[in-house]
């Protein structure tokens, strides 16, 4: 902020010399000055706005109830289907080239975008839950 103050001083010295040494366009100077005073203070105005934009953005997306929102998995014989409050889709099992347990995690990583993985962690399942899908996604893919 304080280079751009420097900017806006720029001309109105400039047009202090020229106009010391008795030359009208000392007016443009101090014209030119004023228009990048108004746009500093604007741009400074905007950058406001969006910070507080920004931390109330954040401040929410960290107070947010996590049980307020939850994805459902629902495992059919010829597709895996998704749905949430804001998501639903869904993937056959021949879009999945394999799948991988890491950390209790089972990742499905997608044949045609290998940067896809779906990954769904144990702790997200009930009890039980786990091994039955891993044996059921065993028998779907490979």
């Amino acid at each position: 902020m304080k280079d751009l103050s420097i900017i806006v001083i720029i001309p109105f010295v400039l047009g202090f010399i020229i106009q010391i040494f008795g030359s009208d366009i000392s007016i443009i100077f101090y014209c030119f000055g004023i228009f990048l005073g108004f746009e500093l203070y604007a741009k400074n105005e905007r950058y406001k706005e969006l910070k507080i934009t920004y931390t109330r953005s954040l401040k929410e997306l960290l107070n947010f109830d996590d049980n307020s929102s939850y994805m459902v998995f629902e495992f059919s014989k010829d597709r895996l289907l998704l749905s949430s409050d804001f998501l639903c889709s869904w993937f056959y099992w021949s879009d999945f080239i394999e799948f991988k347990i890491i950390k209790s995690n089972l990742l499905l990583f997608e044949k045609d975008n290998s940067q896809n993985i779906l990954v769904i962690s144990k702790c997200e399942l009930k009890e039980g839950e786990f091994e039955e899908i891993l044996k059921f996604i065993g028998e779907k893919i490979n």
